[in-house]
C-alpha cells in the first residue's frame, strides 16, 4: 500500500517537471521570435529585385541524325529471290541491278497474254474478210444491209478484244520487269532483309533499305514556349555523344503547325556528312535563338504553388505584401523564367511563409 502511495507521488513530481520543463522552452521559443521581430511588430522576410532574362537564349534538345533520304525496297513481283547482289554498306547507284526474283507465275501470265493477242489479231483478220465478203454480195445485190451490219459489229468485237489482248500483255510485261529490283538513288544499303532462296510476296514482304551516302537531315521537337523562336535560318550546333566537337548547321525547315498530341513543333536541320556523325545517332541540338520579348527571370525559390496556379509575394513601396500570379515559361533549376502580372524591377519575397497573408505588413531584408 506504501509502495504505491509512493510511486504515485513519484510520478506526479515527474509530470509536474516536465510540464515546466515544456514551459520555459515554450517561453524561450517566444522569446526568440521576439528578437527576431522590430519593435512594431512586422515579420522579417528575405527579399529580390525582379530582372529581366537575357534576350540571347541558347536551346538544348535531344535530336536525332538521319538520312536526307532513305526508302525501303518492296517486291513487285511474287516469287524467289536469285542473284542477291549486295550486303550492307555496300554502295549502289542509280539504276543498279540489286536482286532478281524468279516469278514463275507472271512468267505464264506473259505467255498466255500473248496467246490471247495472236488469237485476237487472227479473229481481227477473220472478222475484215467477212465484212469485206458482206460489203461486195451486198453491192451485187446478193447480200442485205442486215447481214453486212452484223459482219461491222463481229469485227468490232474482235478489235476490242486485240486491244485488251495487247493491254494485258503491257500489264505483264511490266511485271516481268519488275522481276529486277534496283536502286532508285545512289547510297548505301543500311539493311537487308532477306538472303538468296527466300520467298517473297509482292508488295509485303521487305527486301533492302537503301539511305542517301550524302548530308544529314537532324530531327528534333521544340516545345510549344519556345517554337516561336525557332524559324528558318536559325544557327544550330549539333554534338553527338561522345564527341567532343560540334557541328555546325541551320534549321532549313519547319512543320509549321504542332503537334495536337506532343505540343511540339517539328523541326530539320541540315549537316553535311561526318564520320563523328552516322544516321540514326542520337545528337544534342543547340539552337541560338535571339527573343525580343524578355521574360522575367526570378529564383525558384520564390515560387508559391497554390492548386493550379502559380504566385510570387511582392512588396509595396509601404512593405505591404500583394500576391500576383505568373506563368513559369522555362524552368532552369535555380531560377525560372516567367510571364504574368509580375513587372520588371518588382520587388519580391524569397521563401514565402504559408501564411503571408495579403495586404500585411512585413519587415523586408534584401539577400
Amino acid at each position: 500500500m506504501r509502495r504505491g502511495i509512493i510511486a504515485a507521488l513519484a510520478a506526479v513530481v515527474v509530470a509536474l517537471g516536465l510540464a515546466g520543463l515544456g514551459a520555459r522552452r515554450l517561453g524561450q521559443l517566444r522569446d526568440a521570435e521576439a528578437e527576431a521581430r522590430p519593435k512594431h511588430g512586422a515579420r522579417r522576410v528575405k527579399v529580390i529585385t525582379v530582372e529581366e532574362a537575357g534576350s540571347e537564349l541558347e536551346l538544348v534538345l535531344p535530336a536525332t541524325a538521319r538520312a536526307a533520304q532513305t526508302t525501303l525496297l518492296l517486291p513487285r513481283a511474287t516469287g524467289t529471290v536469285t542473284g542477291l547482289s549486295v550486303r550492307i554498306g555496300a554502295p549502289v547507284k542509280k539504276g543498279q541491278v540489286l536482286a532478281t526474283i524468279d516469278a514463275p507465275d507472271v512468267q505464264a501470265q506473259a505467255r498466255s497474254a500473248r496467246a490471247r493477242v495472236a488469237e485476237a489479231t487472227v479473229s481481227v483478220d477473220l472478222a475484215r474478210r467477212n465484212l469485206a465478203r458482206a460489203e461486195r454480195l451486198e453491192r451485187e445485190g446478193l447480200g442485205t444491209p442486215q447481214a453486212t451490219e452484223d459482219a461491222l459489229q463481229r469485227q468490232n468485237s474482235a478489235q476490242a478484244s486485240l486491244a485488251a489482248g495487247q493491254a494485258e500483255v503491257a500489264r505483264v510485261s511490266a511485271l516481268v520487269r519488275y522481276e529486277k529490283v534496283v536502286a532508285p538513288f545512289d547510297g548505301v544499303v543500311s539493311r537487308r532483309a532477306i538472303d538468296d532462296g527466300a520467298t517473297v510476296v509482292a508488295g509485303v514482304t521487305p527486301l533492302l533499305e537503301i539511305a542517301e551516302d550524302g548530308p544529314l537531315r537532324v530531327e528534333l521537337d521544340v516545345p510549344q514556349a519556345l517554337a516561336g523562336l525557332v524559324r528558318e535560318g536559325t544557327r544550330v550546333s549539333v554534338s553527338p555523344r561522345g564527341a567532343s566537337a560540334a557541328v555546325d548547321g541551320a534549321v532549313v525547315r519547319t512543320a509549321g503547325s504542332l503537334d495536337p498530341v506532343t505540343r511540339t513543333l517539328r523541326v530539320e536541320i541540315e549537316l553535311p556528312r561526318q564520320p563523328d556523325v552516322l544516321a540514326g545517332a542520337y545528337v544534342n541540338a543547340r539552337l541560338h535563338v535571339t527573343r525580343a520579348d524578355r521574360p522575367l527571370l526570378v529564383p525558384a525559390m520564390a515560387l508559391a504553388p497554390t492548386g493550379a496556379d502559380v504566385r510570387v509575394a511582392t512588396l509595396s513601396p509601404a512593405h505591404v505584401v500583394a500576391w500576383k500570379t505568373v506563368t513559369v515559361v522555362r524552368d532552369l533549376g535555380r531560377d525560372v523564367e516567367l510571364t504574368g502580372e509580375l513587372q520588371r524591377g518588382a520587388t519580391i519575397v524569397l521563401y514565402p511563409p504559408p501564411d503571408l497573408a495579403e495586404g500585411e505588413l512585413v519587415d523586408p531584408v534584401a539577400r
